[in-house]
């Protein structure tokens, strides 16, 4: 696969002394705890890309464990791809959770990840609005079903 233009100035750039002094900089105000998960995390996020090439401000970058940066990623280029703003199904929400990011949630609404997201109560919602912090998505909804006796009224539920 080809990389396009602006990849490849992305690339240049996170390999630049000015970069490696602005992450220096993040990991030294925010510590190496990951922002999504609390495990120990080395990666230094763009929640933006305002101040990309050297303007960064620290409220623009998040420390990350690999995992959870991994994850952060995939989520954005599925949005890109498809042309939304960050919005999945709550079945693609769990999809691209981790294994440490599913069992904070069980940890916390003690119940089985999968079906504590899916639940259309309170802790459901709860449940979601952590996961979708934890992924940096800003919508969820739920498929519609098509199954046997089911009336497919599901629809999207907005949070």
């Amino acid at each position: 696969m080809r990389i396009t233009i602006k990849q490849e100035l992305h690339r240049e750039y996170l390999n630049s002394p000015l970069w490696k002094a602005i992450r220096q900089n993040a990991l030294d105000h925010y510590g190496s705890i990951c922002g999504k998960c609390g495990k120990e995390g080395r990666d230094v996020h763009h929640l933006t890309y305002k101040g990309w090439g050297g303007n960064e401000v620290m409220d623009d970058l998040q420390v990350l464990c690999r995992e959870c940066h991994c994850a952060t990623h995939a989520v954005e280029k599925v949005a890109r791809r498809k042309g939304i703003k960050k919005r999945i199904s709550v079945q693609a929400l769990f999809g691209y959770l981790t294994g440490r990011q599913r069992a904070m949630i069980e940890k916390e609404f003690g119940g089985i990840c999968y079906s504590v997201l899916f639940r259309k109560d309170q802790t459901g919602e709860a449940a979601r609005t952590m996961a979708k912090k934890m992924l940096n998505v800003h919508e969820v909804y739920f498929n519609k079903h098509k199954s046997k006796g089911r009336s497919g009224r599901c629809g999207k539920v907005h949070y």
